[in-house]
């Protein structure tokens, strides 16, 4: 049967010695891995993995040895307690056979818990698990990543976040590329926060998400996109001395002319492209680029990204060309575009 994200730990609450199949499927194998984990415990309690009664094997490995399947659910394991066999990589490949333990599972035999990909609407395993009346399916989607859950995990972690801005950052599931991207930042925030039990300041964020090059990489496009050729030029050639690679500066550039491009397009409602922007921007930094958002045009801004795309051509189709050279009289004709934003 079919069932949601609100009733899975429910139902298996309900029928730890009744539920003989679990299939989780869809694109987000980072949150699937975390329902397995869930499902497992419930199950199992939290002693099963020690115990030994949770068994994992690939599908690959279960064609190899079809009957070693039958053996693994039915075998009772030193210790009492339910036991889980987790499947990982099923594929249509293994419909008959999971049909056929589906068919002859008893209360005593391990719950078998499914890994997929993203499957069909007219898969056959779909199917056969979602017209049973008893075993579960459930679809496991990027967009499952629910605030509840995040609001979860931050309290899960050492960290004081009072600041509205940044907890609306942490809050919103768009935020990171992951869930596995998010923990990781919180992980290095509490590892930043330590010794620091003051709340989390934009600061703290910044240094978190953007290393020393990166710094000295955007101070030098922030100097271009205001027109301040000395400095830009200056930063440049540091960049080029520290072996930053010419390609990493383009495309740096270019995501930034792209964002300007983007607020000219938005100019009375900014928040709504930056709110989509990774690593956040707070605080000066945010101000500078509205500031140069407003003193670019969208035709300038056009220019711009003419030059860009012609640098970005260019250095892939000529590899014996003075990248950096040309990569620095590109930038020069950009700066001269506008007048200095003071």
């Amino acid at each position: 049967m079919k069932i949601n994200f609100k009733q899975f730990n429910f139902f298996i609450e309900q029928n730890i010695n009744s539920l003989p199949l679990i299939l989780l499927y869809g694109p987000n194998q980072s949150e699937i891995q975390e329902k397995c984990k869930e499902a497992t415990e419930l199950l199992c309690g939290p002693s099963g993995q020690t115990e030994m009664r949770v068994d994992k094997l690939t599908e690959n490995a279960l064609l190899k040895q079809p009957d070693s399947l039958h053996t693994k659910i039915r075998t009772i394991g030193f210790f009492p307690g339910k036991r889980v066999i987790i499947i990982e990589g099923v594929t249509e490949k293994s419909l008959k056979l999971i049909a056929k333990e589906l068919d002859n599972w008893n209360s005593d035999d391990a719950t078998i818990i499914l890994l997929a990909n993203q499957l069909k609407s007219n898969s056959a395993l779909r199917k056969l698990i979602e017209n049973h009346p008893i075993a579960i399916c459930l679809a496991v989607y990027d967009d499952q990543i629910n605030l509840k859950k995040i609001e979860t995990l931050i309290d899960s972690f050492s960290v004081k976040i009072v600041d509205k801005e940044i907890l609306a950052f942490v809050k919103e599931p768009g935020s990171f590329s992951s869930l596995p991207a998010f923990i990781g930042f919180m992980r290095k925030l509490e590892a930043f926060k330590y010794s620091d039990k003051s709340p989390v300041t934009m600061a703290d964020i910044e240094l978190i998400l953007i290393d020393e090059n990166n710094t000295r990489e955007f101070e030098m496009i922030d100097y271009l996109a205001k027109g301040d050729i000395a400095p830009m030029v200056l930063l440049l050639k540091n960049l080029f001395n520290s072996g930053m690679q010419p390609n990493q500066i383009i495309n740096s550039t270019h995501r930034h002319f792209k964002l300007l491009y983007k607020l000219s397009l938005n100019p009375n409602n900014p928040d709504l492209v930056l709110k989509k922007i990774y690593p956040p921007i707070f605080g000066s930094r945010r101000h500078q680029i509205l500031l140069q958002s407003r003193s670019w045009s969208t035709k300038l801004l056009e220019r711009a990204l003419e030059i860009i795309y012609k640098v970005e051509k260019d250095i892939r189709s000529s590899p014996k060309l003075g990248i950096n050279f040309y990569l620095e009289r590109s930038f020069l004709r950009i700066g001269h575009l506008i007048k200095p934003i003071n």
